[in-house]
C-alpha cells in the first residue's frame, strides 16, 4: 500500500497541472472555456454564418486568403450554401489578421461590399447578431443589408449612424415610405473598437436591437416590406441606389430565421463576446 502514495501523488499533481494550464490557455478561452458562451454557436434555424476565421478565399472558394489580401468568396458555415461574393476586383475587401483577440477581420473600405445576388431573408421573424468595428464616427455606415434591388422603399438594413447624435446603430425596417421602423441602441458605437450588435425582428409590430447585450430599444411601428426581388449585401446598402459604404472591419455575422428568446440571445452573445474579446 505504501509503494502506491507516490504514484496517487504523481497522478494528483500532473491534474493539477493540466487544470491549472486549461484555465489560462488562451485557446480555451476564445473558444468559450472560460467563460459563459460555448465554442459553437446555436445552430437550430441558423440560416447564414460567415466568421473571419473560416473559408475566406481570393476566387471561388478554393484559395485562401492570406494576409492583405482581397477577399472574392466569403462561405457560409450554416451549411446552406449562402456564401457572400464579389466579381469586381476594385470593390473587394481586405483579409486582414490578428486584428481582433488574435482573430482577423474583413476591412472595408472606399465603396467594397461582399454579396449574395439573391435574397437570404425576406420577411420577419428574425435574428441578426453582427460583431464589425468602424473607424468613423462623422458618417452613417452600412453593416449589412437586405433589400428589394428596384427600390430604395423595402428594406432590412443595419446601419452605424456616425451623423446622429450619440453614434446609435440602427436597424432601419422600410416599407412603402414613409412607413418604416428605426429602433437604435441606447448607446453608440465607438471608433475602432469591436463591438456586439443583436437584433430580434420578431414581427412587423416588434424589432428590439441591442449594443454589446444590452442599451436596447424596441420599435412597435408596423412594418412590411415586399418580398420580391431582394439581394443581401455586407458593407453596403443592396437597394436600388447603393449607399452607406461601412469604413472598418467586419467579424463575424449569424442569421436566424426565427426570433430568438433571451436565453437563446443570451447564448449566442456570450459565445460571440468570448470569441471576440468583447
Amino acid at each position: 500500500m505504501k509503494q502506491l502514495i507516490p504514484i496517487l501523488l504523481l497522478c494528483a499533481a500532473s491534474a493539477q497541472a493540466q487544470l491549472a494550464f486549461s484555465l489560462t490557455d488562451p485557446v480555451m478561452l476564445a473558444s468559450g472555456g472560460g467563460g459563459g458562451g460555448g465554442s459553437e454557436p446555436p445552430t437550430t434555424a441558423l440560416l447564414a454564418h460567415y466568421e473571419a476565421d473560416s473559408d475566406v478565399f481570393t476566387d471561388a472558394g478554393t484559395t485562401p486568403a492570406a494576409d492583405g489580401e482581397a477577399v472574392y468568396q466569403w462561405n457560409d458555415q450554416s451549411g446552406n450554401g449562402n456564401h457572400l461574393t464579389q466579381t469586381t476586383s476594385g470593390d473587394r475587401p481586405l483579409y486582414q489578421t490578428s486584428e481582433q483577440n488574435g482573430l482577423p477581420g474583413i476591412q472595408f473600405v472606399s465603396t467594397d461590399y461582399l454579396a449574395k445576388a439573391s435574397s437570404l431573408f425576406t420577411a420577419s421573424p428574425v435574428s441578426i447578431y453582427v460583431v464589425f468595428e468602424s473607424s468613423s464616427t462623422t458618417t452613417d455606415q452600412t453593416i449589412l443589408c437586405e433589400a428589394k434591388s428596384s427600390t430604395s422603399n423595402d428594406q432590412f438594413w443595419l446601419a452605424a449612424m456616425g451623423t446622429v447624435a450619440g453614434d446609435p446603430v440602427r436597424y432601419w425596417v422600410r416599407s412603402n415610405l414613409p412607413a418604416q421602423s428605426t429602433p437604435e441602441t441606447t448607446t453608440g458605437f465607438v471608433a475602432n473598437t469591436a463591438c456586439l450588435v443583436s437584433v430580434v425582428d420578431t414581427s412587423s409590430t416588434s424589432k428590439t436591437i441591442y449594443m454589446n447585450g444590452a442599451n436596447s430599444e424596441t420599435d412597435t411601428t408596423s412594418v412590411t416590406p415586399a418580398t420580391d426581388s431582394h439581394r443581401f449585401w455586407v458593407g453596403y446598402a443592396s437597394d436600388s441606389t447603393p449607399a452607406w459604404p461601412l469604413t472598418g472591419f467586419i467579424y463575424e455575422v449569424l442569421v436566424y430565421s426565427t426570433a430568438h428568446d433571451s436565453t437563446t440571445q443570451a447564448e449566442v452573445e456570450a459565445y460571440l463576446s468570448n470569441k471576440w474579446g468583447l
